[in-house]
């Protein structure tokens, strides 16, 4: 017997039992068909593969993890790479048998489809089916969003004037500019339907201004009710009243204290274009996140809903100096970002961005993403949703490390740029 295990630093370890001799194949049904050079470094048993281990050790049979999505049937390139492998060798088995269709391999696919332990089959199949549309999520990375069960989530959406301006992404469904308010949502609304399907601890929506009440999501709905409730009051924000200042500081201040006699910890997630201008600027924010919370309990996530470099470097710099704060900048701004340390065929989808923003204060694989790290092949395979040849992984290995090397001087002039009066009031010079 197989099996394959995954853990993080947040979760217990989730395994998955795989009769022995079950071939699991590499195919996503999202990307398309891949050549049969992507499997010519299957791993054979005992070898970790995307953070997942397929063992036990010594046994002969050739494994390739499973990939998202539902599985296909056997392409001819799939039974090349059967033909070749110990698998499909003389004595082994007879390579006239289409191994697909064996009982054994059908009841370790069941066994995958159900998901880790942490979400029931319907929650872990609501997930595939979000992640798996056009926002073209990992299988392998959404294994992670199982650390959201720990919490309560906080989200503080900026509702000021400056938030009309019309420079956001395109929307996909339009093909009309958006608007930083209307981008904002647009991916808030992509985040509420993945969350509709995570059992957490609590959801609570609120604009940055305070004047309206804030909405408790009931998380006890079903999926699509949760949705609607996050889309509904969306909506809400997108056409109420707007204002003229930013009062982070107070909106920050509201939330830790709410939860500061909690036993569950939150993450706050805060969706604003500038800095803050009222109840207290960068510093006191900055002042705040460093000595009036316990970075673990309430890790915080700044989703910069604006390109203005100038704007957001304060949270740039407050997210180097501060521990437990992850900043996402708006979706054009990080895709960008991110290819430019590790290469164009680094997959920042819309699933990945939404994951990112979701797990980026709690997950140092997310964090890291816009800085200068190279991942590990496991923790590359498992961002890329597919296993990855040796080869390959060199390749990547090898760009992205000279891009981060051209892109030292860059960052050292970003941290010295827009924000510096922050970095000396936290004593730094």
């Amino acid at each position: 017997m197989f099996f394959l295990e995954t853990q993080s630093k947040h979760q217990e370890p989730i395994r998955i039992m795989f009769p022995k001799n079950c071939i699991i194949p590499g195919a996503n049904p999202l990307r398309g068909a891949r050549s049969s050079s992507d499997h010519s470094s299957g791993a054979t048993a005992g070898v970790s593969y995307a953070g997942h281990t397929i063992g036990p050790a010594g046994d002969s049979g050739q494994m390739m993890p499973p990939s998202q999505g539902a599985f296909v049937q056997a392409s001819e390139q799939q039974q090349r790479f059967m033909a070749s492998t110990q698998f499909g060798a003389a004595g082994s088995q007879s390579q006239s048998t289409n191994p697909f269709t064996t009982e054994a391999f059908q009841a370790g696919m069941r066994s995958f489809e159900q998901g880790p332990k942490e979400f029931t089959q319907a929650q872990w199949l609501g997930i595939r089916t979000v992640l798996g549309g056009p926002m073209e999520g990992s299988l392998w990375l959404a294994r992670r969003l199982a650390v959201l069960r720990n919490y309560e989530l906080d989200f503080i959406i900026d509702n000021s004037l400056s938030m009309n301006q019309y420079d956001g992404m395109c929307n996909p469904e339009t093909g009309l500019v958006m608007s930083r308010i209307e981008e904002a949502i647009y991916r808030l609304g992509n985040i509420g339907d993945l969350l509709s399907y995570i059992p957490v601890k609590g959801i609570t929506l609120r604009t940055l201004s305070g004047e309206h009440t804030p909405v408790a999501i009931n998380c006890q709905a079903p999926p699509h009710e949760i949705s609607a409730q996050i889309k509904s009051y969306l909506e809400f924000v997108n056409t109420g009243p707007r204002t003229t200042n930013t009062p982070l500081f107070t909106a920050l201040s509201t939330s830790l204290e709410e939860n500061r006699n909690s036993p569950n910890p939150r993450i706050i997630y805060v969706l604003n274009d500038g800095m803050p201008n009222s109840g207290g600027g960068p510093y006191q924010v900055c002042d705040l996140l460093r000595t009036s919370r316990c970075g673990e309990k309430n890790p915080v996530c700044l989703i910069a809903c604006t390109g203005d470099r100038e704007s957001v470097a304060w949270m740039n710099d407050a997210d180097r100096i501060i521990g437990n704060i992850h900043v996402i900048d708006d979706f054009k701004s990080e895709q960008q970002k991110i290819k430019a340390k590790h290469g164009e065929n680094f997959p920042v989808t819309e699933g990945f961005y939404a994951m990112s923003s979701l797990l980026g204060a709690v997950d140092d694989l997310f964090d890291k993403a816009d800085e200068n790290h190279i991942y590990s092949h496991n923790h590359y395979q498992e961002i890329m949703g597919r296993p990855v040849s040796q080869a390959e992984y060199e390749n990547y290995q090898t760009n992205a490390r000279l891009l981060q090397q051209s892109s030292n001087t860059n960052r050292e002039e970003d941290f010295t740029r827009g924000s510096s009066y922050v970095r000396q009031f936290m004593g730094y010079r």
